[in-house]
């Protein structure tokens, strides 16, 4: 017969014997979860490392229901571009579904973005390529009928076009003021969170209130980044727009998860139901690692004809012959007119 004593101390015993088995558990919660940060940390930083060479084609579908604010916005431009331009005519904010074929190059920060309308669209919204690196972006509007092609060269960042496909990767936070990319040395500075056995995610947040994060998820084949969401503070500093991403249907590219499909959607501030914008990509195709990306395909071939406006130092080129403008290309030409605009 066991003695009450025994019986007393049973439930003790038990526990003791439960923790000899498996003696790292005592320590479980800081040290698995130290362990599991850093596995988590190696794993999208490996995965970044290998997104630094990369090229993309992919169908956009866009829907665009611009909000009061945007509209004010718009009309505030419009406003501003009349009293430049006397002659212009600008008409209503796009609004209603929009159709693209894309392509998106990425080359260790630099990023070269096209795209052409589709469908109905093709004789009456014009397409564009767009290109950053190096503090510097570039625009070219290809021609439509009945208007000529244009460009410009500024200091500003990339449009939100373009922010789709390298927020599907991963590769830039989703944000229409901040310029830099994510750099793989940037995901240990992040915040972990364990979400289940399988889905982690990191999080980052601005001084400015920007705040971004990013959900992951291991399989057997490897990492997939399944979900993003975002808040930025306007540039007026009053209001929030919102962005929720999921990305969907991944396979393999040279041993990396990525998603065929993705769903982005654009809202006026954190607690609107209805998104100003929603963008859908599909057929995604990607070349990891490809030896014809090169650092020459980052500044646009501006076509015979178009007039390219430098917003930095305020002067315009028309262009006679096709020709690149970087930045020497530009001191070389104003070299030649004495400072002036090139004719």
């Amino acid at each position: 017969m066991i003695s009450p004593k025994v019986w007393l101390a049973l439930p003790v015993l038990l526990i003791s014997l439960s923790l000899m088995g498996k003696p790292a558990n005592a320590a479980a919660s800081p040290n698995s979860g130290t362990r599991g940060r850093a596995r988590a940390v190696e794993m999208v930083r490996e995965r970044s490392f290998r997104l630094q060479n990369v090229e993309v084609r992919y169908d956009l579908d866009t829907d665009y229901t611009p909000d009061a604010a945007a509209i004010a916005l718009w009309r505030r431009v419009e406003k501003r571009v009349m009293k430049q331009y006397p002659d212009a005519r600008a008409g209503p904010p796009f609004r209603g579904n929009f159709t693209y074929h894309c392509d998106f190059m990425f080359l260790a920060g630099r990023m070269r973005y096209g795209k052409q309308p589709t469908g109905h669209l093709r004789s009456g919204v014009p397409g564009e390529v767009q290109t950053s690196t190096l503090g510097r972006a570039e625009t070219l509007v290809c021609a439509r009928e009945g208007v000529p092609t244009g460009g410009e060269i500024s200091a500003h960042a990339p449009p939100l076009d373009s922010l789709a496909i390298s927020s599907v990767l991963g590769l830039r936070q989703p944000s229409r003021r901040n310029w830099s990319w994510i750099r793989p040395g940037a995901v240990g500075k992040m915040v972990y969170s364990r979400l289940s056995r399988a889905r982690f995610s990191f999080t980052q947040k601005e001084a400015n209130g920007d705040d971004y994060r990013w959900v992951f998820r291991r399989t057997a084949r490897g990492l997939e980044l399944t979900f993003l969401v975002a808040s930025n503070r306007s540039q007026s500093g009053g209001r929030y727009v919102y962005l929720r991403g999921k990305f969907s249907d991944f396979h393999s590219v040279k041993g990396l998860l990525l998603p065929e499909r993705a769903e982005e959607s654009f809202f006026g501030g954190v607690n609107i139901p209805d998104p100003v914008r929603r963008d859908i990509l599909t057929h995604i195709r990607y070349r990891v690692d490809s030896p014809s990306n090169v650092p020459k395909d980052y500044l646009i071939v501006w076509p015979k004809g178009a007039t390219v406006i430098d917003e930095r130092i305020d002067r315009v080129f028309h262009i006679k012959s096709p020709t690149t403008l970087s930045d020497r290309d530009i001191f070389l030409r104003l070299k030649k007119r004495d400072g002036g605009p090139h004719k």
